[in-house]
């Protein structure tokens, strides 16, 4: 690669002209002292900047790797150039930049070919050369691009440390004035879930892989699609976006065996009524509580009643948040079919249970250290548990490492059946 060195007016940086590609880069020196050019254009503007070789080889295993003079022909042809500087007794660290080796790179990974990923991938060099430059607390966008930079030339470790020691992760940025839009505050939340993917935020991933299971996403109300738009955290990687995806639809499937089987309960054929009136026990106030029920779950949206014969559309997919669920399911009222009857109908069957479970569904967010240690074990979709699960005795299969607590809202949501009755004391 061949070039001239130009200066651009301004005292801190100059412009090289690469002659081969008629492209220009505005020179950086990120290492004053450093012996390597390395000329990045990611977008339609290039810079070059000025770098230790050791440093980059010590930090970033990709480049190792590529400066590697017995794996990759750059790295040959940057030993060679140092190699006739040495003898020629020059101290390469003095040179101006336009003598130096040069390497050029164009792909900074999934990020958008914006302002945004060229200042990120400036501060990317400068965290790996200096670890103490300071940078004021920017927004979770430009950390996310910063991680996939880091995760595309493998050098996670020193950006994950910067950003626990500049305090970051605990100072976000401030949030807008404006009210944000769902749409906005999903946004934020696969960003902050995918920084905790890349830099090892074990409790960031933990808290928003809940969040979003909690909450749902946008692009998950018809199906899962990988049309992620090119932006890695509307796709979350390494199988991650399935298993969130996959883990909601058994967090539902659990709360709607808690529906069916009530109403199996009062509707099958049985040897005694589920009325509690002691002596005056009636069918007839059965047939009044699965009515009520009925009406209360077609009400809240919960159950969709159709006929088997005919035509017919699937019942819609329910797109809304838990919380949202839980609540409808709450405020089932106390219904009687006289004075005399006070326990016979679902509320006073369906709160204790309610009760019992809800404590333990935020675990259902992803462990990152299970995530990466043991994926096939802890994934709800590779390795459900199956079986049956029974209300108050939920069979505890022990996770890697004793994960024990998201091991148990496992076993319920990937049963096969469950059992909603409560143990008898």
């Amino acid at each position: 690669m061949s070039g001239e060195l130009q200066e651009t007016g301004n005292h801190h940086d100059s412009l090289w002209l690469d002659e081969d590609t008629s492209s220009a880069f505005t020179v950086i020196e990120t290492c004053a002292r450093g012996e390597l050019l390395l000329c990045a254009k990611h977008s339609d503007v290039g810079h070059a900047y000025r770098v230790s070789v050791a440093t980059l080889r010590n930090s970033s295993a990709y480049f190792d790797t590529l400066l590697d003079p017995n794996k990759f022909s750059e790295g040959a042809a940057v030993q060679r150039r140092l190699r006739e500087l040495t003898r020629s007794h020059v101290d390469v660290t003095l040179l101006p930049t336009s003598d130096l080796p040069r390497v050029s790179i164009s792909d900074f990974g999934q990020v958008p070919k914006a302002k945004t990923s060229e200042l990120a991938f400036k501060l990317f060099l400068d965290i790996l050369h200096n670890p103490t430059v300071f940078v004021s607390v920017p927004h979770p966008h430009f950390i996310a691009i910063l991680a996939l930079i880091a995760d595309r030339f493998d050098a996670t470790g020193p950006i994950s440390l910067y950003v626990l020691n500049s305090g970051w992760k605990k100072k976000p940025a401030k949030p807008d004035k404006n009210r944000k839009s769902d749409l906005q505050i999903e946004l934020l939340r696969r960003q902050k879930l995918l920084i905790g993917l890349l830099l090892g935020f074990q409790d960031w991933v933990y808290c928003y892989s809940s969040e979003l299971i909690y909450q749902g996403s946008e692009k998950w109300k018809s199906a899962l699609t990988d049309d992620d738009g090119g932006a890695p955290w509307w796709y979350l990687p390494h199988g991650v976006e399935e298993e969130l995806f996959h883990r909601r639809s058994c967090l539902f499937e659990t709360l709607g065996s808690i529906q069916s089987h009530f109403l199996d309960l009062y509707s099958r054929p049985a040897p005694q009524p589920q009325c509690r009136l002691g002596y005056d026990s009636s069918w007839q106030c059965d047939s009044f509580q699965l009515g009520e029920m009925v009406r209360f779950f077609t009400r809240k949206g919960t159950l969709s009643m159709q006929n088997t014969f005919g035509h017919f559309q699937d019942a819609q997919r329910y797109t809304g948040n838990v919380e949202d669920l839980l609540s409808s399911l709450r405020q089932c009222p106390t219904y009687q079919i006289d004075k005399n009857h006070f326990h016979c109908g679902l509320r006073n069957r369906l709160e204790p249970v309610l009760s019992s479970i809800v404590p333990s569904l935020p675990r259902a967010g992803i462990c990152l250290h299970c995530w990466k240690h043991n994926r096939s074990e802890d994934s709800w979709g590779e390795n459900p548990m199956g079986g049956k699960w029974y209300l108050g005795i939920g069979r505890l299969k022990t996770m890697s490492q004793g994960c024990h607590d998201h091991g148990s809202i496992k076993a319920m949501c990937t049963a096969d059946e469950r059992d909603w009755t409560p143990p008898v004391a």
